[in-house]
Formats: structure tokens, sequence, C-alpha cells
């Protein structure tokens, strides 16, 4: 069985290299973990020159994940990564003796450009999919969490009930420009030609976007139940979600688009982890319920 003694230690190096080409650091103030990416360069380029990994010679992988993100993946007291993904990638980890996984910490927007200029090998972020982002990563084929949304809107009394109580005009809120969000609303503008939603692309967060749902700016838009839960629990907040779920976004792991083999053998390790039950079980654990698998795919 692999050793289990992973690298957790904060070094400064990776998130210097990354940020130093980005032009500016990491936009949510994290450091960077486990080793710099020039020693996994280094193996990496050794691997690829010399002979395919194997358990007595394992290639060196370097993932960037979250350290904020309770439960989906933070880091605990200890100083060592915890939460749902973690958990998971040392589950396949576990699975592939013939790499180690080593961890980085840096934003979403870093993490993206190191994955084209070769920086990290791979990025488990809860990545939904786009076309844009297709061409330019590796995504795996095998989805590993999957979040189920309903039309959501604010307050007991809003009119709107369904999609069916949309109308010209109604202001919904997208969360961000490529989303799933943006391209389930911009297929149904296209599918309602003669009552087309307007499509509102706030930022700055729930201190902004709550107000603007208060006083009329925004009516409606697509959330998960349980990110409605927590966003009340913490703002005092009112949403509500109704009708039926309307879509399901899945999150896979990205890697350069060079790296098919190693987008395999996780795609297998995912495979054997779904059929065991252990994904449901790690769901389970840190949500509260299974959310790993999509009922639109699985029907």
């Amino acid at each position: 069985m692999k050793n289990n003694n992973y690298k957790f230690a904060l070094l400064l190096a990776a998130v210097v290299t990354v940020s130093g080409l980005a032009g500016c650091g990491s936009s949510d103030g994290t450091a960077s973990s486990s080793a710099s990416k020039e020693v996994s360069e280094n193996q990496a380029s050794s691997d690829t020159t010399a002979e395919t990994p194997t358990a007595e010679n394992p290639r060196t992988i370097l993932i960037s994940v979250n350290s904020d993100s309770n439960p989906d993946s933070y880091l605990g007291e200890d100083g060592e990564y915890t939460g749902f993904e973690p958990e998971m990638l040392r589950a396949i980890d576990e699975l592939l003796p013939e790499y180690e996984f080593e961890y980085t910490t840096i934003s979403s927007t870093d993490a993206l450009l190191a994955l084209e200029t070769d920086k990290i090998d791979a990025s488990l972020q809860r990545w939904e999919e786009n076309e844009e982002r297709r061409k330019k990563y590796l995504f795996t084929n095998e989805y590993y969490l999957t979040y189920a949304q309903n039309l959501t809107v604010y307050g007991q009394d809003s009119e709107i009930q369904s999609l069916e109580d949309l109308k010209e005009g109604t202001k919904v809120w997208v969360k961000a420009a490529g989303g799933s969000d943006d391209y389930f609303w911009q297929t149904y503008n296209a599918e309602h030609q003669d009552a087309q939603v307007e499509l509102v692309y706030a930022t700055g967060g729930y201190s902004v976007t709550i107000p603007m749902f208060q006083n009329g700016e925004l009516q409606a838009c697509t959330m998960v139940q349980r990110n409605v839960d927590r966003i009340n629990d913490n703002y005092g907040s009112e949403f509500v979600t109704v009708g039926d779920t309307i879509m399901a976004s899945d999150c896979y792991i990205l890697f350069n688009l060079d790296e098919t083999a190693l987008r395999d053998r996780v795609d297998e390790a995912l495979r054997t982890l779904r059929e065991e039950g252990t994904l449901s079980e790690l769901s389970i654990k840190w949500y509260g319920e299974d959310y790993t698998v999509d009922e639109f795919k699985e029907q």
C-alpha cells in the first residue's frame, strides 16, 4: 500500500512562480503548499524521456486545490488539507502507485493559467465544463460531484414558482460569464424568443447581490439547495428554491492537454471509487447527502 505520508508543508516558492507568471498574486490571498514546480518539472522531464512511471519510480503530480472552502477543501488546524476533495484525492492516490500527488494552493484564475503554462499538472477546484475550457484543458471523463440546481427566488411570496412563471424581462442573476448557469440561461433565451429573461452579470458576492434581490434589481437565479441553506444561515437572507431541478452541473479534474495517460488512470480510479461506493460515502460524510450522481446523466 502506498505510504500516506502526504507532503502538506506550505512553501512560498510555487505560488511565487505562478503569480509572477500571471502578473499578480493569488486573488484569494492563500499560500502555496508542497514542493516547488521546478522539482516536479524535472521529475516529469525524466519520466517522459526515460521511462513510464512505476510504483518503484513514481512520478510526482502537482495539483492545485482550495485551502479555504469548507467542506470542499480547506486547511485544518493541523495545517493539512481536509474536506471532500482532499479525501477523494487520497483515495485516488492509493489506487495509482505510479504517481505521488502533491498539492499547491492558488486562486482559480491562476490555476488555469498555471495549467496552460505547465506550472502545475492538474487542478481540483470543482471545475465545471464549458466549450472554451474544453479547448484549453483536458477533463476527466468521470465527474466526481454534481450540483443539482433549482430555480431560486427571494422570499416566500415571490410570484415565480417555476420556469413557466418567468416573463419577458425577468431579471435573472448570472454568477459568471461562461459558467454553467450562463449556458443554461443563454439556451433558455434561445428557446423562448418571445419571452426572454434579462441576464444580469452581477459580481461582488452575496453582500452585493442580496440587496439587489431585496430591492427588485434581481428576481431569480439558479442555486444548489445546500448552498441556499448555507447562504441563508450566513447572511440572514431569504432565498427559496422553487419547482423541480432544472439543471445539473458536474465537477471534473482538469489536466494539461498532453496528460492523456494520467487522465485515463485517474478516470479508472474514479470509476472504482464510484463502483465501491467510496464517493457516495465521502459525500455523505462531508455534505450530509450523496451529491455524486447526476440524475440527468444516469437516467
